[in-house]
């Protein structure tokens, strides 16, 4: 070999070896929100008491996670002077947080009770998403922590809940089964809304609540700036939250004269607090436009039955840590996980961490080698969100799974506004310290060919994608109801007799349940049953708890030892008369 191609070799070996190096060495996670940082820096805020007078407020539990750089793609638009859901009937009850600092709870499970709303009457737990979003802050914050509504949205995502108010009573203390109670919704679609340019860029808010339904907001509230005559707030003297509420209408006309501070311009918010019906109006209030301490989070977009999917598979239980990236915007990253059973890969989800995002979607079989390049490449699907948040896709060709195969869910993220284009998990001191990841889960790639291992890049981090199975189960169950009196010669009175029976043969049940809803009414569980009880057959209930003149439907439903939805029978109605 003459010295001049030796030297051309040693070149390109060189260039190679940088090239590698920089493609390791180039991804950055996206500064740390700068509030967050300076609250983790004054150890009297972070353990800073309730604020006195006022039940359940405490310091804000901010995020490390700065979404201040989105921007809103609403475009212009007239709406009506005014609006309110209470008046389409589509706002639950009004709820007290009784002191404990779980207002994000109740903002949380408001705004998705509302959202199944008129047509379903769903009573969730705020009790079950306040004791257990999964981060463990309370030796940070002290014992006033009640999360976040990152935190909160977390929680859906991952499928811990919702489970049932009957399930998990608000004050019920610590349940040691709580993670394994049945869930009675999959949230799959949520929507995260960016900062108002001016108090009066309400347009994406405004055409949210009437196209949609209500929104999660975090505001600041200030006892010094409500004005209980009128139950009106202003304040101007920042922008930190300590108060998680439900934006559930507006009113543009509203007097800027009716707060205790005459605001700049009339107009306000209404709000669904969780204080009770005794507080404000009713448990309402109105926020000016002006109110510097307002700021719209997220809406649920898509709240399905559980029998939507079957297995989730995921790798980031606690959600969009950070975001990754520093070099363009667009990027890679995949999950690599097991087929836990045979069946059908149905869907795909992921964070976009920007509006008028796009995304490309690639779905790997059979991997021999650690990364997706060692599989077979089985589908390719792209699409486009005006919005950020947190999708569910559904993947035009199912991809079949054998139980025990390594497949991978890739994600070409591209991100129009942002250097950092990849949703990741990882640990942050005194918010997500149990964020874990092992080698082999996820990757990353600037071209989607040659990829490197996230935990050899940032350590304990993995990529927010997440996997759908299709829904399948060799239950069944059935139920039936029938319209008696009882035999009483002088007090005549109706009853409903349920029967319920489920071949348990071929799944392993771990709950069995009876819901009853009505014509007035909203679902509740009315009856518990061991997989035991049913290995002789039929079970027969009587129901003395029902009314003349109304229509009640019993359905029997199964999950799982883990809570994972296992199968339904159809609704059994029965008229019920005198």
């Amino acid at each position: 070999m003459s010295r001049l191609r030796l030297v051309v070799l040693i070149v390109i070996l060189l260039l190679v070896s940088v090239s590698l190096v920089a493609s390791e060495t180039s991804w950055r996670l996206a500064p740390l929100n700068p509030r967050f940082l300076a609250r983790q820096g004054d150890a009297n805020a972070r353990r800073a008491p309730a604020i006195a007078g006022v039940p359940g407020l405490s310091q804000p539990k901010l995020s490390p996670l700065d979404l201040s750089y989105l921007v809103s793609t609403e475009p212009p638009a007239v709406f009506p002077r005014s609006f309110d859901l209470r008046e389409l009937g589509r706002i639950p009850l009004i709820k007290d947080q009784d002191g404990y600092p779980a207002c994000q709870a109740f903002a949380t499970m408001g705004m998705l009770e509302a959202m199944l709303l008129p047509g379903e009457v769903l009573d969730f737990s705020e009790w079950h998403i306040y004791r257990h979003h999964g981060f463990n802050i309370d030796n940070e914050y002290g014992s006033d922590s009640g999360g976040n509504w990152q935190m909160n949205a977390a929680y859906l995502l991952r499928w811990s809940g919702p489970v049932g108010e009957d399930d998990s009573p608000y004050g019920s203390g610590i349940n040691p089964d709580a993670l394994s109670l049945p869930r009675l919704k999959h949230v799959q679609k949520m929507r995260f809304f960016p900062p108002r340019r001016d108090p009066l860029d309400n347009a994406a808010i405004k055409r949210y609540l009437m196209e949609q339904g209500p929104i999660y907001a975090s505001i600041l509230y200030d006892s010094s700036s409500y004005n209980s005559a009128s139950a009106s707030h202003y304040f101007s003297g920042g922008v930190d939250a300590n108060h998680g509420v439900v934006v559930v209408g507006w009113d543009d006309d509203f007097d800027r004269r009716r707060f205790l501070r005459v605001a700049p311009g009339n107009g306000a918010f209404i709000l669904r607090n969780s204080w009770g019906s005794g507080w404000g109006n009713g448990g309402y209030f109105y926020m000016s436009y002006y109110d510097t301490g307002f700021q719209a989070r997220m809406g649920a977009l898509e709240t399905a039955d559980t029998d939507n999917y079957g297995l989730i598979y995921q790798h980031d239980p606690l959600g969009v840590i950070s975001i990754l990236g520093g070099v363009s915007r667009h990027a890679w990253a995949s999950n690599v996980f097991v087929a836990r059973e045979a069946g059908e890969l149905a869907a795909v989800g992921f964070y976009l961490m920007d509006t008028s995002s796009a995304y490309t979607i690639r779905i790997y079989r059979s991997l021999s080698g650690q990364d997706p390049s060692s599989g077979q490449l089985y589908v390719e699907q792209e699409g486009s969100w005006l919005h950020a948040g947190y999708i569910t896709v559904p993947l035009e060709t199912p991809v079949p799974l054998a139980e025990g195969e390594r497949f991978a869910v890739a994600v070409h993220f591209q991100t129009p506004g942002s250097d950092y284009p990849i949703p990741v998990e990882y640990p942050v001191n005194g918010y997500s310290p149990g964020a874990s990841a092992s080698p082999g889960e996820s990757f990353v790639s600037h071209d989607g060919i040659n990829w490197h291992d996230l935990t050899g890049i940032h350590p304990d981090t993995n990529a927010c994608i997440k996997a759908y199975s299709g829904f399948s189960s060799p239950l069944r169950a059935t139920i039936a109801a029938e319209l008696r009196h009882s035999s009483g010669w002088i007090l005549r009175y109706p009853y409903v007799r349920v029967a319920v029976d489920v071949d348990l043969r071929g799944a392993d049940v771990g709950w069995v349940r009876v819901y009853r809803r009505s014509s007035v009414g909203g679902m509740y569980k009315v009856l518990d049953l061991a997989p035991s009880d049913l290995e002789s057959g039929e079970v027969e209930w009587f129901d003395t708890r029902v009314s003349a003149d109304l229509t009640f439907e019993y359905q029997v439903r199964c999950y799982g030892p883990d809570g994972r939805f296992l199968g339904r029978s159809d609704w059994a109605a029965v008229e019920v008369v005198r």
